[in-house]
């Protein structure tokens, strides 16, 4: 990890950075071994990364799909090595339970100590379901117009 800079703000952007490059890796990195896994079983109907958009489980508010889990596990593994300890943060995630980063000792994991909050929604596939289908429409009034 290259150093992180001075300015506290500038600080966790920094961090929020790398973190962000680091899911990116992951996420690239398990397409590319899904894409191998379905080239070996010689699946050509299927996508490269197809696997990643595989629904494994249903909670109270949310589908989750195999993206999800490889990405919010990204995130917490990454925090879990990277984060500074000086930095003491809640990360709070949907479809994880929260994690305290940064624990200094036992006096800090008590909820009135100050903690930043850091809320994460790794992939919101309800929101770019929304997005998909207001460009779709988009498109559709755009060429009944014409």
């Amino acid at each position: 990890m290259s150093p992180a800079p001075a300015a506290p703000a500038e600080r966790v952007r920094h961090l929020l950075d790398l973190l962000g490059r680091s899911v990116r890796d992951r996420l690239i990195a398990a397409r590319d071994e899904a894409g191998r896994d379905e080239a070996g079983r010689g699946d050509a109907r299927r996508s490269v990364g197809d696997g990643l958009a595989t629904h494994v489980a249903t909670d109270e508010a949310d589908a989750i799909y195999a993206i999800d889990r490889v990405s919010e596990d990204q995130i917490v593994e990454w925090c879990a090595i990277n984060w500074p300890d000086d930095l003491p943060t809640r990360l709070v995630m949907e479809g994880a339970a929260p994690h305290l980063l940064g624990v200094l000792d036992a006096a800090t994991t008590t909820p009135d100590v100050g903690w930043a909050t850091l809320l994460i929604d790794p992939i919101d596939f309800a929101s770019l379901f929304r997005q998909r289908m207001m460009q779709q429409q988009q498109q559709g009034a755009t060429t009944t117009t014409q």
